[in-house]
């Protein structure tokens, strides 16, 4: 379950208030993980610059509804939000010189000012209000929010001749909202926006590597992904139309054995020893941690893991799970690992463990701002597998 990055080798730095006290937590950097070249192992997607003849391309987006509740899923969940120098003057012309402002922000890795980190309080992001909101958007509209805040959770990949759109399907609110929210296709000038503020882009690699030596050209790829999409955007079981598109290359998917079980037990463990001493007890990140913990150890102890569902709901579960893969396939996200094949396959068992843990209990009963699908998908994209 690796997914390997390049790694910057700098410590992360951030702040949070725990019990009314200020806390500082440094984490480790990573050293990048070398291939037998010496290069940085990471995920097949390549970043380039983006250059003139990008603009002509066009933008394709998928067919998926997304929308916001204001739950503060997205704001609440990490625990810490990156910001740039520009982003804490532009908030403290709007709040004015509040005391404490200047704690509100960390430099995100020593001796590197150019990168903040926006601090947690009661564990979740300081400009939060109890109502979900945040407050910076309020006061000042959408564009007054920390860059990486205003585009999340939008994705933009350069593929061959085609810019491809998707969103990150991380956020409780894109599950809530597949069946209800607006079509991302009625908003293609905020996309077209976006694209224009880059400077940098992941593209698909000419050739995409499916496991060890196998590969697939790219259109071949785009082909596949399309396939896939085709046979979601249609089917009431996610599930088996996924298994089906990884037969198409070779791969045999099902539910997980005990010993991929007792792996995401011992990492959620490790996760939960650290959150219970660097998180806020209020945190929905602990509270994500703890919840799949008790799904994983109840399956592991016998629990059946087909819920106990009317058709109906059955039926709710499966097109929000299928508008979900939507948005990682369409997004190239299971190209963020170093193989296409093993990344899939854990898209289709975390995919699993959202349905089997509604014969437990959901996560919005542990935290309003949680939901199952999405949350899986958190821990599994969040977590340094190992």
């Amino acid at each position: 379950m690796n997914r390997d990055s390049s790694g910057s080798g700098h410590a992360l730095i951030r702040r949070t208030r725990l019990d009314g006290t200020w806390r500082t937590f440094v984490h480790p950097g990573t050293a990048p993980r070398l291939n037998a070249r010496g290069k940085p192992l990471q995920g097949q997607l390549v970043g380039r610059a983006v250059v003139p003849e990008d603009w002509t391309r066009p933008l394709h987006l998928p067919l998926v509804r997304a929308g916001c509740d204001a739950a503060g899923a997205c704001c609440a969940l990490y625990h810490h939000m990156p910001a740039a120098p520009e982003d804490r003057e532009r908030i403290r012309g709007l709040l004015g010189e509040e005391p404490g402002f200047d704690d509100l922000f960390v430099e995100a890795f020593a001796g590197h000012p150019g990168t903040l980190n926006i601090a947690t309080i009661e564990g979740r992001c300081a400009f939060q209000q109890a109502d979900g909101l945040c407050r910076v958007q309020v006061l000042g509209g959408p564009g007054a929010k920390p860059t990486s805040c205003s585009s999340y959770p939008a994705v933009l990949v350069a593929c061959g001749e085609e810019w491809h759109a998707s969103l990150r399907p991380e956020c409780a609110c894109l599950a809530r909202h597949a069946l209800e929210g607006r079509m991302l296709s009625e908003d293609p000038q905020s996309w077209a926006d976006l694209r224009a503020r880059f400077l940098r882009v992941w593209s698909v690699p000419e050739e995409v590597v499916i496991a060890g030596q196998r590969s697939l050209p790219r259109d071949d790829y785009v082909g596949w992904m399309r396939a896939t999409i085709a046979r979601l955007s249609t089917s009431f079981h996610p599930l088996e139309a996924l298994e089906a598109a990884g037969q198409d290359l070779g791969l045999q998917v099902g539910p997980p054995e005990d010993a991929w079980l007792a792996r995401v037990q011992e990492n959620l463990e490790r996760e939960q020893r650290e959150g219970d001493i660097e998180l806020h007890p209020a945190s929905p990140l602990r509270a994500s941690f703890a919840w799949a913990l008790d799904v994983v150890r109840a399956l592991r102890g016998g629990l059946d893991p087909e819920p106990r569902w009317s058709r109906g709901r059955d039926g709710d579960h499966a097109r929000r799970a299928a508008s979900l893969a939507t948005m990682v396939l369409h997004g190239h996200g299971l190209l963020e690992w170093r193989e296409l094949g093993p990344a899939f396959t854990d898209l289709w068992r975390f995919l699993w463990l959202a349905r089997a843990s509604h014969a437990l209990r959901g996560p919005e009963v542990d935290d309003g701002c949680l939901e199952s699908l999405t949350t899986w998908i958190f821990l599994w994209r969040l977590v340094d597998w190992e």
